[in-house]
């Protein structure tokens, strides 16, 4: 026999190899095109591929909102102020959303803005931590001030400058308001800073769930347990940060 070093493959598994390569691009995108579903490689956000668009592909603004819905649509006007857009933009609750169009958008499933009336609408489910809520509508208004005709791309560098820019701010303004909160008397703020009143009771209440689960060494939260708090531990919102980094950068 021939003792081989490491010469090329018999011609007939290139061609094999090349025959499977070319059938697994096929199921991809014929499995693409039968769900309806933009083809994505980017990043999605956990919670987001769990919300299934309405069978009647139907827009529907909630109408009954409960009383924890109201509070943490309240708190969502504030991320608005701080970001400037609150005579510009109007929020709502929406029980149902059409399938998505938006291509390389982590939050594609949460979300739907209409340009014409300037109207965005957030999924019901996404209230239900103000963390989650405050991630993916930083996410949002940062596709709108790029283009609000098409919120796809995450990956372009101008959403993800707009993204990090926004999410700077508003973090910053959320602890500032919380450092007033419990730390009594204060002067007023800069052009962006938010009324004491609106503040102090959403910020405080925002805070605490975004650090709800951040225990001394970002492990469980107080009870134990994993669930929502472990989802908005330290570990975990660092690792989806790093994620959008990833796809911001191509590292």
């Amino acid at each position: 026999g021939e003792g081989g070093g490491g010469g090329a493959p018999p011609a007939w598994v290139a061609e094999k190899l090349e025959s499977i390569e070319r059938s697994l691009a096929s199921m991809k995108n014929s499995s693409s095109a039968a769900s309806g579903l933009p083809s994505t490689s980017s990043y999605q956000d956990p919670r987001d591929v769990l919300l299934l668009p309405s069978a009647s592909e139907v827009l529907a603004a909630k109408k009954d909102l409960s009383t924890l819905e109201y509070i943490r649509l309240d708190f969502a006007k504030n991320i608005l102020k701080i970001l400037g857009l609150s005579g510009d933009i109007i929020l709502k609750v929406a029980e149902s959303l059409p399938r998505s169009k938006y291509v390389n958008n982590a939050f594609r499933n949460s979300y739907f803005y209409d340009h014409n009336a300037s109207l965005l609408y957030i999924h019901a489910e996404r209230f239900s931590a103000t963390g989650d809520l405050t991630l993916l509508l930083v996410h949002a208004l940062s596709h709108v001030k790029v283009n609000p005709l098409d919120l796809s791309g995450d990956e372009s560098v101008a959403f993800t400058t707009e993204f990090f820019r926004n999410l700077r701010l508003v973090t910053s303004e959320l602890a500032g308001g919380l450092q007033k909160g419990g730390g009594g008397g204060g002067g007023g703020g800069g052009a962006s800073r938010m009324k004491k009143e609106d503040s102090i009771i959403n910020v405080d209440f925002s805070m605490r769930d975004l650090t709800s689960g951040m225990g001394k060494g970002g492990g469980e939260a107080k009870g134990g347990g994993g669930g929502e708090e472990d989802f908005f531990s330290e570990a975990h919102m660092v690792e989806r940060m790093r994620q959008y980094a990833i796809v911001a950068g191509g590292a």
